[in-house]
């Protein structure tokens, strides 16, 4: 059984405020498995499940909504239903899934394709303002996917007023949000490359929390409670003197007062800490007070003559870290090159200032500021510290680039470098920067980063057109030994997609010398047959990918790509168990002939597998490395060396070789 830390876990404080009235609400529970939670509301049990006229005997669900309450969830055809009564599809090994919280899950609702804003998504009404809403989840192939937990209209549609997105990886993850608006919630993967799977939802209510605001001047009063872990803001009720509002429990707030100028609520009354087992209803009262704040002004100066923001620059006033008190944001103005300050501080309270949006400059010197009356403090900047930057063009060079662009992944900044005969050269301030360059043929998607010093590397041009130019059909074909037509199984393999064969009189034959063949095949062209040239000699085709780490190779829908392995920017997991050669459902009578196919997952490590970066992505605590012992238990995970999809191919004598799920 597994074990996985929580996405987003609750923060509980050392003092706390308990209930302080009956419980009107229960936290209710929407298990895909029927699993029931005690002492809660739980909507779906496995009696209900088997009732649902929508799953059919074998397990598959009709597409259609389905709805429990306040809980409606849209599957599609030949989704899949795990759990443990009449309907059951199968076993799944991630269905019973210990997580840290406490809950073991012993089912799921199995998305049988990608999810979507409008199909196979989870919709939750009735929502409070306040409620805590946890639902567990995960893709069941890897893939570069986001959740969602988006605040929606009547029509189910997103509002804009709530969109919380995270990364959703093929590890069952818990996820845990505030709603703070009332109305209805939907739980979505983007339509990209991943199936979701679901195992609950839990809606567990807000604490009423209310009390009396004394003090309060006549006037249109506002207040919001900000979330200290989360930076969230939840809107109360304010009526006449007193308030309500819905929190979580198991958070600190901090209560602003907005609405009626030069008031505010006193530090001594402005924050509440909610025991994580409170429930039902909370009293605090609070007290407004005429806020002495102070006003700050100042120069800004250092900044060349010639600069140009792109976008606002403005000071954050930062208080103490763990402090009552919340940033404030002082507007900066600028008159004819002259850039200056001004804003309202808070008494007795040490702020540190921050500079944004300035880019390339930053504050120096004295930074602080605190007091109890106005005053005047200029505040120096300078430049960040620059790194020479520089490399040649590779790749396809023909036209030679003439210009390249760096942009600032972090602010959107962008830097012009120079580009000639073939080289290129700037200089760049620490970051993450997407190399925009390209011709009227090529282009790239090369990565800079920069950290603290100078960096070189070259930028590897590719065509823009990716479209597959035929070639003449060749009948016989050969990898390796002397006659080579081909260095490579996979570039092999290509040329033959190329050849575009088209019935059994077309066949292709690749004949491989013996040897070690080391790359991600992925065959989706009909009649090629892969032969060993020599069968008193192993000819073996391997590959390392597995189940559980990322690699900077992988592309978005989690197979090997050459452009990615070489910009080594960016890492993702794999899909197909990290399938070693992949025969794809086009790739009709495929056939293979005295060849080992082999996944090295669970064998040893490579020096090209270490190259690739490779790392665990959470679901295991091993770490790869040379030498490491991979048929240990506790590096063992899922790799395949084959997955094939087309119908009518034939092996003949050829040896499978991995460990778990080898086919």
């Amino acid at each position: 059984m597994n074990k996985l830390t929580e996405f987003f876990g609750l923060v509980l404080a050392a003092a706390f405020i308990t209930s302080a009235g009956a419980q009107s609400r229960k936290t209710e529970v929407w298990d895909f498995g029927g699993v029931e939670e005690k002492g809660a509301v739980n909507h779906i049990s496995i009696a209900d499940i088997d009732g649902i006229a929508g799953i059919a005997d074998d397990g598959k669900y009709t597409a259609g909504e389905y709805t429990f309450g306040d809980l409606t969830f849209k599957a599609d055809k030949n989704d899949r239903a795990y759990y443990d009564g009449k309907k059951n599809y199968g076993v799944q090994g991630y269905s019973t899934f210990e997580f840290e919280d406490g809950y073991t899950s012993n089912g799921m609702y199995y998305c049988n394709g990608k999810g979507g804003e409008g199909k196979r998504y989870l919709l939750l009404k009735n929502v409070k303002a306040g409620d805590l809403i946890t639902f567990y989840a995960r893709i069941s192939n890897s893939g570069d996917e986001k959740i969602h937990f988006a605040s929606v209209n009547a029509n189910g549609e997103k509002d804009g007023k709530q969109d919380e997105v995270a990364p959703i990886p093929a590890i069952s993850t818990r996820y845990s949000y505030i709603a703070t608006q009332s109305g209805s919630y939907k739980v979505y993967t983007e339509a990209s490359v991943g199936k979701p799977v679901y195992y609950r939802i839990v809606r567990k209510p807000g604490v009423e929390v209310k009390g009396s605001i004394s003090g309060l001047p006549s006037g249109k009063a506002a207040l919001k409670f900000v979330v200290k872990e989360t930076k969230q803001e939840i809107e109360a009720n304010v009526s006449g003197k007193s308030y309500t509002a819905g929190l979580p429990a198991g958070y600190t707030f901090t209560a602003v007062l907005t609405g009626i100028k030069g008031y505010g609520i006193t530090a001594e009354t402005k924050q509440l800490i909610l025991d994580a087992k409170a429930s039902g209803s909370a009293k605090k009262d609070l007290t407004a007070a005429e806020m002495k704040t102070y006003v700050v002004d100042g120069k800004l100066e250092g900044f060349a003559k010639d600069f140009k923001p792109v976008s606002a620059i403005t000071i954050i006033m930062n208080p103490p870290a763990n402090s009552l008190y919340l940033p404030v944001e002082v507007a900066v103005s600028e008159n004819s090159g002259e850039f200056t300050f001004k804003g309202e501080l808070e008494p007795s309270v040490a702020y540190t200032a921050e500079l944004k949006g300035a880019n390339d400059y930053k504050l120096s010197g004295d930074l602080s500021f605190e007091g109890t009356a106005a005053f005047t403090k200029d505040l120096k900047v300078e430049l960040k510290p620059f790194y020479d930057v520089n490399g040649k063009f590779i790749g396809v060079t023909k036209p030679m680039p003439s210009s390249i662009t760096f942009k600032n992944l972090d602010d959107g900044y962008e830097y012009r470098g120079a580009a000639a005969n073939g080289i290129y050269g700037v200089k760049l301030r620490d970051g993450s920067y997407e190399v925009i360059c390209s011709t009227d043929t090529t282009s790239t998607m090369n990565h800079i980063v920069v950290k603290g010093k100078a960096v070189e590397k070259d930028i590897n041009m590719t065509l823009k057109d990716k479209t597959v130019q035929q070639i003449p059909l060749k009948k016989e074909i050969y990898v390796g030994g002397k006659k080579a037509d081909y260095a490579t199984v996979a570039e092999a393999v290509r040329a033959a997609a190329a050849m575009s064969p088209k019935s059994e009189a077309d066949r292709i034959t690749i004949h491989i010398a013996p040897g070690v063949y080391r790359a991600q095949l992925i065959i989706d062209t009909p009649y090629i047959t892969l032969k060993n040239d020599n069968p008193a000699q192993e000819v073996k085709l391997t590959w390392y990918y597995g189940i559980g780490y990322n690699y900077y190779s992988a592309d978005p829908k989690g197979y090997y790509d050459a452009e990615r392995a070489y910009d080594k920017f960016e890492k993702r997991g794999v899909a197909k168990w990290g399938v070693a050669t992949y025969v794809q459902k086009n790739a009709k009578f495929f056939r293979a002939e005295g060849i080992t196919f082999e996944t090295s997952f669970n064998k040893y490590v490579t020096d090209e597998e270490i190259a690739d970066g490779v790392e665990p992505d959470g679901s295991l605590p091993f770490v790869r490395k040379l030498n490491s012992d991979v048929r240990a238990k506790k590096a063992t995970e899922r790799s395949a060396a084959i997955c094939t999809e087309a119908d009518q191919a034939e092996f003949m004598n050829c040896s499978f070789i991995g460990s778990q799920d080898t086919l």
